[in-house]
């Protein structure tokens, strides 16, 4: 059959096709994985740009095969666990930052920002503490809504300062203005 009949074949008969290129793959499964690699490792990016598409589409039914996966197997969840619970000690401000971002989104307050943003905030703030003025690292430093999500405040850089732990911690819920009023009486 040359190239043309066999174009002209695919077209008139595109399920029968599907059917013939299914079994053909079910059949040279390992050919098919080797071609495969081949191509994901010469393309890179358009392999993630293709995978985070397929995760778009599917991603209700792939959430609901993995919670299926966690609840009927215990040894994969253990290690699940172990995996999310290295990832959080090796990642602690990413960590901290989709947690907020949850939370935000959780109340409906909206707004968000990018790690970018917020290392572009430390060095524009010298790394003080917005209401003590202590030198901070990124050990000591902590993102503080201005307006607390609890409040109506958004998690968008705009109502994010600097704070050291203590100051985070006094400042609890109250708006800027209030912790400020509180601490100069």
């Amino acid at each position: 059959m040359s190239a043309e009949a066999s174009k002209r074949y695919r077209l008139a008969h595109p399920e029968r096709w599907r059917e013939i290129r299914r079994r053909w793959r079910e059949r040279n499964r390992e050919s098919e994985r080797a071609k495969a690699k081949v191509w994901f490792d010469a393309h890179p990016e358009r392999h993630k740009e293709l995978r985070r598409r397929h995760y778009r589409k599917h991603a209700e039914e792939i959430r609901r095969k993995e919670r299926d996966h966690l609840a009927s197997d215990p040894v994969y969840r253990s290690r699940k666990q172990a995996s999310t619970r290295r990832w959080a000690a090796a990642n602690l401000a990413r960590r901290r930052a989709l947690e907020t971002k949850r939370e935000a989104k959780r109340r409906g307050n909206g707004g968000s920002h990018t790690a970018i943003e917020w290392v572009t905030l430390c060095w524009a703030s010298g790394w003080c503490c917005s209401y003590c003025g202590i030198r901070l690292t990124t050990d000591t430093v902590t993102r503080d809504h201005r307006t607390a999500l609890s409040r109506g405040g958004t998690d968008s850089i705009e109502n994010i300062a600097l704070a050291c732990r203590p100051c985070n911690n006094r400042k609890y819920t109250k708006t800027e203005t209030e912790f400020r009023a509180a601490v100069q009486s």
